[in-house]
């Protein structure tokens, strides 16, 4: 998110930390099927936006006892443990059903991955820079991992 937010001006990306931590934060994982939020603070954070809302709506229950909120955050815990092993393994089965021996040939398009340095004086940051460049044809194999290319 902060290389999207600073590609034209990275020596701003501190500026727009606050809003993409709360983004972060409040955006509901679909791994863990809760945010990051809820599963530190058994609650879901007030947005900035309802803070000063002229009437607020209440659900009409009383607050939690610390020990009902201690074993409402243990069921939560619980949950979260087994949907992120349930991902995991959704995620490796895609993995490696997609997974196959790439032989390219000659004239097809790829990207080559940049390898960036940073450079403090232009204020440019190689983290935060575009990975991959391109796209190429390939013109010429030197090794079997090593092509020629041209635009």
């Amino acid at each position: 998110m902060i290389a999207q937010f600073t590609w034209a001006d990275q020596r701003t990306w501190d500026e727009k930390w606050p809003e993409l931590q709360l983004a972060v934060n409040t955006s509901v994982a679909e791994t863990m099927g809760y945010s990051p939020a809820f599963v530190k603070q058994g609650k879901e954070p007030r947005l900035p936006n309802a803070l000063y809302d002229e009437e607020t709506i209440s659900t009409g229950r009383q607050t939690q006892t610390p020990v009902e909120n201690a074993q409402k955050l243990k069921e939560v815990f619980e949950l979260v443990r087994r949907n992120m092993k349930k991902a995991a393994q959704d995620q490796a089965c895609h993995y490696n059903l997609c997974r196959r021996q790439w032989k390219p040939n000659i004239g097809n398009t790829v990207w080559a991955k940049e390898h960036h340095l940073s450079k403090a004086a232009e204020g440019f940051a190689a983290k935060l820079a575009l990975k991959y460049e391109g796209p190429f044809k390939i013109i010429h194999f030197n090794s079997p991992v090593i092509y020629n290319c041209g635009m």
